[in-house]
């Protein structure tokens, strides 16, 4: 069994390579920069508005180098990039990934510091020359980062430290607008922790995530007192995102503790 969606992916991706190495061989060395590229190319693509998983030839040419040779061939040649069409306005070639998961997957591996997901302008250190999307601020509330950082999260190579600081820092997210970036913050670090199996905070977590959803008995007014149905369905439905055991487990605990008061 596989602990996460990251191993998963990471047995995939050295099963493709197995099975185009009769056509196409390459050594473990090959393997491993390649894989550096292409986390780089999926990476700036994600965070590059007019191209994300459609990714132009100029656009490739600028990462991976000429076509012709190179990572670019040799990414060509195992399937990780396929030409996908002919781009309208100027005539050039398209191409995607084998699969936006894969796209995902190698993005995620191209980031170690988790620190990343929380900087306003992640990728100006690593290609000033390409444009970057002006609404980019933090990728922890960009749709397009959601599952780099849940592949991320997954990684057996990031050391368990900087997991457990970065759903700290999720959690204890401060954004001086009501709480309405807080909450996201939150969901997101509760979605994590299906792939961060290991989190010591878990616990915490989905309590918080329960009283969000269902409430608590408020003592001084002597009655069940409920979040905002905005917050209680964000929080239904991220439940249903973490990680099932240890969810069913503290909804057990949970309706335990609150026969007499929770209102069902």
């Amino acid at each position: 069994l596989f602990r996460s969606r990251a191993m998963l992916y990471e047995q995939f991706v050295e099963a493709i390579y197995e099975w185009k190495q009769d056509r196409f061989p390459t050594t473990s060395t090959q393997r491993t920069h390649l894989n550096q590229a292409l986390g780089k190319l999926a990476l700036m693509a994600i965070a590059n508005e007019k191209t994300k998983f459609r990714l132009t030839h100029r656009f490739v040419c600028e990462i991976l180098g000429a076509p012709d040779k190179g990572m670019f061939q040799l990414a060509l040649q195992v399937g990780w990039l396929n030409q996908v069409g002919i781009s309208e306005a100027q005539g050039e070639k398209v191409y995607a990934f084998y699969h936006p998961t894969f796209q995902e997957y190698f993005a995620a591996l191209a980031i170690n510091d988790w620190k990343f997901f929380l900087n306003s302008s992640p990728l100006v250190s690593l290609s000033p020359c390409l444009p970057i999307s002006p609404s980019l601020s933090f990728p922890i509330f960009e749709y397009q980062w959601k599952e780099v950082i849940l592949l991320w999260f997954g990684r057996d190579d990031i050391p368990k430290s900087s997991k457990e600081e970065f759903i700290k820092n999720l959690i204890e997210f401060e954004d001086g607008c009501g709480g309405f970036y807080s909450y996201q913050a939150y969901f997101l670090a509760a979605e994590a922790i299906a792939e961060f199996v290991d989190c010591s905070l878990y616990e915490s977590i989905l309590k918080q995530l329960i009283k969000w959803r269902f409430g608590y008995y408020h003592p001084i007014q002597r009655r069940w007192w409920r979040y905002p149905s905005p917050i209680a369905e964000a929080a239904r439905v991220t439940l249903l995102k973490t990680d099932r055991s240890c969810a069913i487990i503290a909804l057990e605990e949970f309706i335990k503790l609150n026969q007499s008061d929770f209102d069902t």
